[in-house]
């Protein structure tokens, strides 16, 4: 694949996540705006409940078949590298996957239930239909239990996976929708909302796992370099450099640098930043001090290291 390609598929992806995110924030004032304005200001309400649900299951299915192909990404980047750590990292994304398709799957054979259980030959009709949606959801057992479980032990398995993004939520809630009251068009839309979070979640968590696994190859960016003659001069002497463009390889997780046998902190853009203590003067002269440093590249299926050593001038 190319960088462009690259570079488009994740430009369409971001907007899509972006999409979806909005349209699930928007779901709570769309199910909230009945009124007692009248028929025609319900029915809008309605209609609106219902392109909602649509545009959420439209993203949301363009958002599976995103995550899917991430996944695929991370696979190969795992086998190429052989490495048993990947594969491990590898088995935790599968894992994710397999659960989050059976998740889904269950919201979709839900909402089918639902609409096969309000039939009404007018489709404004069926879409305001109250009490069947509440007495199909809440039935003990019935699908509001369940699904709360299994969105419970979803939220566990990405507690595991990836702590950070899992935070404190779950994957998704249905608290905010009271199914004994909400007509049709609000339980789909609370459904398709469900389904969209639980979508989300796995995006961020295979995103966080994909950063872990060795990359096959590294990306590159151009970076300034300026390399001074001296480290220090003396009044009335010239100070020398030679500035260029340096083309730097990196990837998050893929670089580890030390200093002086300490590990440093390596950025996202693949820079480390060394700071130090220099060693005291010793009678109060200036004298010259190096640190050695290593960077280690993990690339494909071996490592390879650099050594550094630097000098610098320590003055009074």
């Amino acid at each position: 694949m190319t960088p462009w390609m690259t570079f488009t598929r994740s430009f369409i992806q971001a907007g899509l996540i972006k999409r979806l995110a909005c349209a699930a924030l928007l779901l709570p004032l769309a199910a909230g705006s009945f009124s007692c304005q009248g028929p025609s200001a319900d029915a809008a309400a309605l209609l609106r409940l219902h392109q909602l649900e649509g545009a959420l299951l439209n993203s949301s299915d363009n958002l599976f078949k995103a995550n899917a192909e991430r996944l695929q990404g991370m696979e190969a980047q795992a086998r190429a590298a052989g490495r048993p750590a990947d594969m491990a990292i590898l088995a935790q994304a599968q894992a994710l996957r397999d659960s989050t398709r059976a998740l889904t799957s269950y919201l979709r054979a839900v909402r089918e239930r639902l609409n096969q259980h309000t039939r009404n030959e007018d489709p404004l009709a069926r879409l305001a239909t109250h009490g069947a949606a509440g007495e199909f959801m809440q039935a003990s057992p019935g699908p509001a239990d369940s699904l709360q479980h299994q969105l419970r032990r979803y939220g566990e398995l990405l507690q595991r996976v990836t702590p950070a993004t899992a935070g404190a939520g779950q994957a998704g809630s249905l608290e905010p929708f009271d199914f004994g009251e909400t007509s049709l068009a609000g339980a789909l839309a609370a459904l398709a909302r469900c389904e969209a979070a639980v979508l989300l979640q796995e995006h961020k968590a295979l995103v966080e796992l994909s950063t872990k696994v060795t990359p096959t190859r590294l990306q590159t960016a151009l970076r300034p370099v300026v390399s001074a003659k001296a480290s220090s001069v003396a009044p009335g002497d010239t100070y020398q450099a030679q500035v260029s463009v340096a083309s730097v390889k990196y990837h998050p997780g893929a670089l580890a640098m030390t200093v002086n046998g300490k590990a440093i902190e390596v950025g996202p853009d693949g820079i480390g930043q060394v700071a130090l203590s220099p060693p005291a003067l010793s009678g109060g002269r200036a004298q010259q001090a190096y640190w050695e440093g290593t960077i280690t590249v993990r690339a494909g299926a071996r490592d390879s290291t650099f050594r550094l050593r630097v000098p610098y001038t320590v003055e009074q």
